[in-house]
C-alpha cells in the first residue's frame, strides 16, 4: 500500500524531514519525544514530514500525529535491524532543507547517510541517550558491528548532534565526537487540573511507567518495596506499587518471580502497557511516581508525572537534576535499602504535595513543548544558514 502524503504547511520557509524507526507506541518514549516537537514546529514557519518504518501499531496511532501524516516504509528482516530499501528514495522525493534522524544503531541510518552524501544538505542526529556509557555496554558487540559498518561515519558526518542535557553532551564528547551539539530537552504538555483531581480508590499508589527492562531498575524497586514494608509498616500498609509498561525481552517474568519470592503480591500490581487516554486516566489516579533507572536520556515519563502534579522519586541517572534543585523530586539510590528509606522518610515527612506542586511549576517554566519546538526550529534555521547560531548550540 502506498504511503499517504501529509498536508504541507504552505506558509513555511523551511522543509524538515524527520526520520525515526517507529512512529507508533512501539517506539516507547520516543513516540512522544518525536511527535510533540514535530507538531509544534509547524507553528514556527517550518514544514515537517515524518518518515518511519511500518509496524503493527502504525495505522492505529497515525491519527495522533495530525495534522502530520507520516510516510510509512515497509521493512524487511528483524525489526531490531530495520532494513528499509525504499526509505532513501522517499527521502529524496521529499526535497527537504534539513534531515533530522532520531535514534541510532538501525539500518535507517544508512539511508540517511546516503541522503546526506548525495544532497550535501544539513543533517542533525538525536541519539536519545544511546551513546551514554550504560547504553553502550548493552549489546556492545552488536553496536560495534553496526558502528564500524556505517553508524560511526554517520555520526561523524552529521552537521549537528542533539543532546537532551549537558550530561548527554558530555557522553557524546567522551565518545569522541566533535560535532556541534544542540542541547534541547524533552518536554510535556500541561493537562487541565481542577482542585483535588486524585480519584481515590483504596490505598495510595506509587507508579512506575515505562519499559519493563533491566536498565529501569525494577528488580531493585521490588526489593526496595519489600524493604519499605519492614522499615515503615504503618506507612507501607496504606500504599500500593503499580508497575505499568510493556515487557521488553522477557524481564517481566523475573519481576513476577521476585514479587512472589518476597511475598509482596498483595501490595504490587502489574498493570500492563497503557497509552493515550488510558495513560492519562492512570496518571490521574496515582499519588506518586518513581523511576529508579540505571541510565536515561531525559525520561518523558518524569515530565509527564510532573505535569500531573505528581511527586517524583528518581535516580541521578535520569538526568533531570533541575528536579532536585527545584524541590520537585527526591533523589533515590538503586540500592534497595536506601531507596526504601528515601520513600518512607518522604511520605512520612508529609512532603508529597510540595514536591508535586514544584514539579508542575518546573514544567511550566522550562519544559513546555511550545518552547522546545522553537529551539528545534532555531537549530534547523541556523543549520540552513537562515539565522545565527542559537545559544543552546555548543561548539566545544
Amino acid at each position: 500500500m502506498q504511503s499517504r502524503k501529509q498536508p504541507v504547511n504552505e506558509s513555511a520557509d523551511l522543509s524538515v524531514g524527520i526520520v525515526v524507526g517507529s512512529m507508533s507506541r512501539s517506539a516507547g518514549g520516543l513516540f512522544d519525544a518525536v511527535l510533540n516537537p514535530a507538531q509544534n514546529i509547524l507553528t514556527q514557519s517550518v514544514d515537517v514530514r515524518v518518515y518511519a518504518l511500518r509496524d503493527q501499531y502504525s495505522e492505529a496511532d497515525r491519527l495522533a500525529w495530525r495534522p502530520i501524516n507520516p510516510v510509512l516504509v515497509n521493512s524487511h528482516g528483524p525489526r531490531a535491524v530495520g532494513l528499509a530499501p525504499y526509505l532513501h528514495s522517499k527521502l529524496r522525493q521529499g526535497n527537504h532543507d534539513v534531515l533530522h534522524l532520531h535514534g541510532i544503531w538501525l539500518m535507517i541510518s544508512r539511508a540517511v547517510a546516503k541522503w546526506k552524501r548525495e544532497t550535501r544538505k544539513p543533517l542533525i542526529i538525536s541519539p536519545h541517550g544511546m551513546l551514554d556509557p550504560w547504553a553502550l555496554k548493552n549489546s556492545a558487540w552488536k553496536k560495534k558491528i553496526v558502528g564500524h559498518a556505517f553508524e560511526y561515519a554517520n555520526l561523524r558526518g552529521a552537521d549537528c548532534l542533539h543532546a537532551l542535557n549537558t550530561s548527554e553532551a558530555e557522553a557524546i564528547r567522551a565518545f569522541g565526537l566533535t560535532n556541534p551539539i544542540a542541547i534541547i530537552p524533552n518536554g510535556s504538555n500541561l493537562p487541565e487540573l481542577i482542585g483535588d483531581m486524585r480519584k481515590r480508590d483504596g490505598r495510595h499508589k506509587m507508579l512506575f511507567l515505562g519499559r519493563i527492562h533491566p536498565k529501569k531498575g525494577l528488580l531493585e524497586l521490588i526489593r526496595a518495596w519489600a524493604s519499605f514494608s519492614q522499615q515503615a509498616p504503618g506507612i507501607f500498609a496504606d500504599w500500593e506499587l503499580v508497575i505499568a509498561g510493556w515487557d521488553d525481552g522477557g524481564h517481566l517474568y523475573d519481576l513476577e518471580a521476585e514479587i512472589k519470592k518476597l511475598r509482596i503480591s498483595d501490595s504490587v500490581r502489574i498493570h500492563g502497557p497503557v497509552f493515550g487516554a488510558a495513560k492519562e486516566e492512570l496518571l490521574r489516579t496515582v499519588d506518586a511516581f518513581i523511576l529508579p533507572s540505571f541510565s536515561e536520556g531525559l525520561p518523558m515519563t518524569v515530565l509527564e508525572a510532573w505535569s500531573y502534579k505528581l511527586p517524583v522519586f528518581m535516580t541521578r541517572e535520569c538526568n533531570l537534576s533541575t528536579g532536585f534543585a527545584s524541590g520537585a523530586a527526591i533523589e533515590i539510590s538503586t540500592n534497595p535499602g536506601e531507596m526504601a528509606k528515601a520513600i518512607a522518610d518522604t511520605i512520612g515527612g508529609g512532603q508529597l504535595n510540595r514536591l508535586g506542586a514544584a514539579g508542575r511549576r518546573l514544567v511550566e517554566e522550562k519544559y513546555m513543548w511550545t518552547q522546545i519546538a522553537a529551539q528545534h526550529a532555531d537549530t534547523y534555521k541556523w543549520l540552513r544558514g537562515r539565522s545565527g547560531k542559537p545559544e543552546h548550540v555548543v561548539l566545544d
